[in-house]
């Protein structure tokens, strides 16, 4: 970074870090959604020693869960405590991706960027998650740029950088290792390129080259620094890759019989309409669909110009993604759109990077025009779209079931609680006494009648219980998410006789 330039680049970090710390501060103590719940019940309250020996399933994100145990441990069961690892982490993101862009693109254009990660919702939303997506996104973007450093550096502190950053990118979630395979082809195909660029060498070239040394030599220049053997760009990441996976060997066994015998049964998304909708919503951290899409529309001359420009940046992004969505449907296991949130820092900076072309192309074709003003214009219209979903978040949450427990609590203290759906089991969290029904169970109209229900995931609820409490119940309450359509908590007064005549 320019010496002159330093100054300015510290106040532009520091002003990142207080708009990030202060957005994901809001509402910090929210309720817990049942991801989060199904972790700290499964994995969190655990000992310590189990917490690294027991998997599963890919939810203990270990390195969060020890992390947030700890937090837990010095200041209480409490929301915030849980989601403390992943704040601090969350906040730090927009900052360090200013640091480590500011070298590969204009300055101003990475604080750009930054600043949408700063005010992307789902960015925020992660930041106040108790699990490993902050920290899986923040170290995975830093494991790729410190990859692109060593190659063009072959510093041995970046290298040491790089394998620190990428080991803990893997211990926050599995899933670094298809980024992992992403860098190995990414250094594969340009060990390859220089191969065939020496090949094509003519040998009566070769004598030249001997020629300069002799006379490098004669003038007392000291020779260029020897770059290590090419074959070694794609086995840095397998010595990261490996040292990963040595983290995973007290559960290897949990995780070959989690991923042969149980991850077809989980509810994941292939690449329908639902998968690409979440993935755009997660990308632009706009919830309006259109608005959405317009990003994206917006976001192809970034691409473009990155694709030339920092080409070995583009690939690191592009190929994990390609990788990553190859090995769910070679496996047939599920996959969700969050699964690619490492994607978010590159999709920002492309963001922006289009912002930069566009004015700058506008500005040069239309002298009436002017770069300055389109630049900052265009920013603010992507801000404020960002500002709406972010407000959206705060004003609906993640899940309501601490809502409809408190509800429930202040209206109906003595009233018996039904909990149905496919988080039944873990409304407990919260509502302790409440009696749980599975989505396999069927209700009846008597064991309905007399009681509230909390339900949730309505995509699960068999025919039968959605005519049960249909005919037995009224609908009273719904907490809509600014997630999933489907984590909506309803809740449901059966404390009349109903107008039908259900099974008793």
């Amino acid at each position: 970074m320019d010496p002159q330039n330093r100054p300015r680049a510290r106040v532009w970090l520091l002003a990142l870090l207080a708009v990030s710390f202060a957005l994901r501060l809001i509402r910090i103590n929210q309720g817990l959604s049942y991801d989060e719940i199904f972790t700290a019940l499964e994995f969190i309250f655990l000992p310590w020693r189990a917490i690294v020996t027991y998997f599963p399933q890919p939810n203990n994100h270990i390195l969060n869960t020890l992390l947030a145990k700890l937090a837990v441990t010095i200041f209480g069961q409490k929301e915030w405590s849980l989601r403390l690892p992943s704040l601090i982490l969350g906040t730090i993101t927009p900052p360090l991706f200013y640091f480590l862009l500011s070298t590969r693109v204009k300055p101003r254009v990475a604080f750009s960027a930054a600043g949408l990660l700063a005010l992307n919702y789902w960015m925020v939303w992660f930041s106040q998650d108790a699990r490993g997506y902050a920290g899986f996104i923040l170290f995975s973007g830093i494991s790729q740029i410190l990859f692109l450093d060593w190659m063009e550096s072959r510093n041995r502190k970046t290298l040491i950088f790089y394998l620190v950053s990428s080991v803990i990118a893997g211990y926050f979630h599995l899933y670094m290792t298809l980024i992992f395979a992403g860098q190995i082809v990414y250094g594969a195909l340009l060990w390859l390129s220089k191969r065939k660029a020496e090949q094509k060498i003519a040998p009566e070239k070769k004598p030249l080259v001997a020629q300069k040394a002799v006379a490098r030599k004669k003038k007392n220049l000291s020779p260029p620094a020897p770059a290590p053997a090419p074959g070694f760009l794609f086995l840095l990441p397998m010595i990261a890759l490996l040292l990963s996976l040595a983290l995973y060997l007290p559960v290897i066994q949990q995780m070959i019989f989690f991923f042969n015998r149980n991850s077809h049964n989980i509810g994941g998304r292939w690449l329908n309409w639902f998968f690409l909708k979440e993935l755009v919503h997660i990308l632009t951290g706009s919830h309006h669909l259109l608005v959405g899409l317009a990003g994206l529309l917006l976001s192809l001359p970034g691409f473009i110009y990155l694709s030339r420009k920092c080409p070995g940046l583009f690939w690191l992004y592009l190929l994990p993604a390609i990788l990553l969505i190859l090995a769910t449907f070679v496996l047939h296991i599920f996959i969700y759109a969050r699964f690619l949130s490492f994607l978010i820092p590159f999709f920002c900076l492309a963001l922006a990077q289009s912002v930069e072309v566009l004015s700058e192309t506008v500005g040069s074709k239309y002298r009436r025009i002017r770069a300055g003003i389109l630049r900052p214009g265009l920013m603010a219209l992507i801000s404020l779209a960002m500002l709406i979903s972010l407000a959206r978040y705060y004003a609906l949450g993640k899940q309501g079931f601490k809502s409809a427990s408190q509800y429930l609590q202040e209206h109906y203290p003595e009233t018996p609680v039904i909990s149905y759906g496919l988080a039944a089991d873990y409304f407990r969290l919260y509502l302790p006494q409440v009696e749980v029904f599975t989505v396999n169970q069927s209700l009846k109209a008597g064991k309905l009648r007399g009681k509230m229900v909390v339900a949730s995931f309505p995509s699960n609820w068999t025919a039968h219980n959605k005519m049960m409490i249909a005919q037995v119940c009224r609908p009273e309450k719904v907490w809509p998410s600014a997630g999933d359509e489907d984590c909506a908590v309803y809740l449901y007064n059966c404390l009349n006789q109903g107008h039908g005549n259900g099974s008793e």
